[in-house]
């Protein structure tokens, strides 16, 4: 990318160089004078107009409405759209952001089902893939005011990840229709290598860095682009991920003395590949509990952003897996990150608020939850929300000497 920034530059200068005018020739004193301010200033020039045509064109609606409506930039540019156009629900509204496993394990359906009559409302706006820094410039984008929500449910999740290449990639894709200027140093810091840090600073500063792979697939498939973008827009949140409710993975068994892993035939290669790596990652949990408070710094930032306000922030640890109770215990990072989260206005849930479902038979691969999983994780979650805001509702009541008021 950098290289072909540099060749963009050099084409401009280039073609400054050929449109400047020429020395007088019936003058030698023009041939005379020196040539060094001239570069100094075509080049100057060349930088100046490739920002300002990268600002122009990726930094505003200019491009943002030819992406992809299926790549990662594309899905979060769509639901943050979506969630800034939504009309007021008219009540109270709950948040709850996440990445694929929230997405799929928590059904807005069924929790605006049960909080029928109380005058509450569940949006669930996870997106694949993403991280709290993510989410902290998505509520940015969409909560301006921090005032919009009474509430906003996220996953507690480690900041820190040891990703391969083409999820950095996807993490600064997914970001950079949310970016600003001045995110640079922030954003391009909280990845590990130089490598990533420079990818993510430049992608601030010049946004289509971000967008390359969106722009050259539109280079090569315009037909097929447009016939994508011509498609009537469908409700992002309920088509964001590809639910198989009826699969389960019974009959999986895992020993962790030996390592051995048992999996049904019937089980699918995607399934395989998930329930394995479920098992690899116990390791990149186990490293999280021994790693300092920085692992959960962009949650802190969201933390840090609605500690004056009216919302309250739910963070909540999801189920483990379906083989979560042979394999080692994770207690450590969360103690670890209650730790780390101390002074803030937070409410967290019971790390075992849903070891109940860490069992095959609620799941469809090693992360996410199948239909039944999903049906017993989102009742139990928005009953505790509804019961945890009219504890706090009757204490504030209490303490100002009226009656309980209790959510409707």
């Amino acid at each position: 990318m950098l290289l072909l920034i540099a060749l963009a530059v050099a084409f401009i200068y280039l073609a400054l160089l050929y449109a400047a005018p020429g020395p007088d020739k019936s003058g030698a004193a023009a041939w005379s004078a020196p040539l060094q301010p001239k570069v100094l200033r075509n080049l100057v020039l060349s930088v100046v107009i490739f920002f300002s045509l990268d600002g122009v064109i990726f930094h505003t609606r200019l491009y943002q409405s030819l992406l992809e409506p299926k790549s990662n930039a594309g899905r979060v540019l769509a639901l943050a759209r979506q969630e800034k156009q939504r009309r007021p629900a008219g009540g109270k509204e709950i948040l709850v952001l996440g990445d694929s496993r929230m997405g799929i394990g928590f059904s807005e359906e069924v929790a605006n089902e049960i909080a029928a009559g109380r005058d509450v409302s569940f949006f669930n706006r996870s997106m694949p893939e993403s991280v709290p820094r993510l989410w902290y410039y998505l509520l940015r984008e969409i909560d301006p005011s921090a005032s919009r929500y009474q509430a906003i449910v996220m996953p507690l999740k480690v900041d820190i990840d040891p990703s391969p290449l083409h999820t950095t990639l996807v993490h600064i894709s997914q970001a950079a229709p949310l970016l600003r200027y001045t995110d640079a140093f922030a954003f391009a810091a909280s990845f590990d290598s130089w490598s990533d840090q420079s990818r993510a600073f430049v992608a601030c500063l010049l946004r289509g860095s971000a967008f390359q792979a969106d722009l050259l697939d539109f280079l090569e498939h315009p037909l097929q682009r447009i016939s994508h973008l011509k498609q009537p827009r469908r409700d992002l949140p309920r088509h964001a991920f590809h639910k198989r409710a009826d699969q389960d993975v019974v009959g999986i068994d895992y020993d962790p003395l030996t390592h051995e892993l048992k999996i049904p035939e019937r089980l699918s290669k995607r399934q395989r590949n998930s329930i394995q790596n479920s098992i690899q990652n116990t390791e990149e949990l186990a490293r999280s509990a021994n790693c300092s408070s920085n692992c959960y710094d962009w949650t802190k930032r969201i933390l840090q952003r609605y500690d004056s306000s009216v919302t309250s922030v739910v963070l909540v640890h999801l189920p483990k897996g379906p083989l979560a109770a042979k394999l080692e215990n994770r207690g450590a990072a969360q103690n670890n990150a209650t730790e780390a989260l101390r002074g803030h206005k937070v409410i967290v849930f019971d790390p075992a608020q849903f070891a109940f479902l860490e069992q095959p038979a609620y799941y469809m691969d090693g992360s996410h939850l199948n239909g039944k999983g999903q049906e017993q994780f989102t009742r139990r979650l928005t009953e505790d929300l509804l019961a945890q805001f009219d504890s706090r509702n009757a204490a504030q009541a209490q303490a100002a000497g009226g009656p309980p008021l209790r959510e409707r």
